[in-house]
């Protein structure tokens, strides 16, 4: 889940690093007699380059948790009710097993496939209404992909289980 400042912040800090990178090559192999400040400036900039991405990183890690945390808090709810691309309510049963199938959402590592046929779904309690799209894994059928619209629909997590969420919405 990039957020605006990292989007804002990747080119300015990319162009950084190959500064550093440029004033490095220019005091080592270029102009060997130049002052040793250019050497720390380009580390520097190039060590502000790597502490950007490991934030970036980290950062989107927590936010992945966090995300995957307020959903699961939220299918704590007794009166929740799904509604299934936009138009249908969904009965009791079928919304329950969703919800229970939702609620051991986690963090499962890549393996270069992709999510297929996403449908919208949108589950109520009150007046609140926490918005989801799941797509099936390309490779695994019984997996499925989990994006929120309130984290501008990046993945949150996935899922596994064997009701077909794929057509049975």
């Amino acid at each position: 889940m990039t957020s605006y400042i990292f989007n804002f912040l990747v080119g300015p800090v990319f162009v950084a690093a190959f500064i550093g990178f440029a004033l490095i090559f220019y005091s080592l192999k270029i102009n060997k007699n130049a002052d040793k400040k250019y050497i720390k400036v380009g580390v520097l900039l190039i060590g502000l380059f790597l502490a950007f991405i490991a934030t970036a990183i980290i950062s989107d890690s927590v936010n992945d948790k966090n995300a995957r945390s307020e959903l699961k808090s939220f299918l704590t709810r007794k009166d929740i009710k799904i509604v299934a691309n936009n138009q249908t309510l969904l009965d009791t049963l079928k919304s329950n097993k969703i919800v229970n199938a939702l609620k051991t959402i986690t963090n499962i590592d890549a393996h270069h496939s992709h999510s297929m046929d996403r449908n919208r779904i949108k589950i109520i309690s009150g007046k609140d209404t926490v918005s989801l799209e799941i797509g099936q894994d390309s490779e695994y059928p019984t997996e499925y992909w989990i994006f929120s619209d309130k984290y501008e629909l990046t993945e949150i997590g996935r899922i596994r289980t064997t009701l077909d969420l794929k057509n049975g919405l």
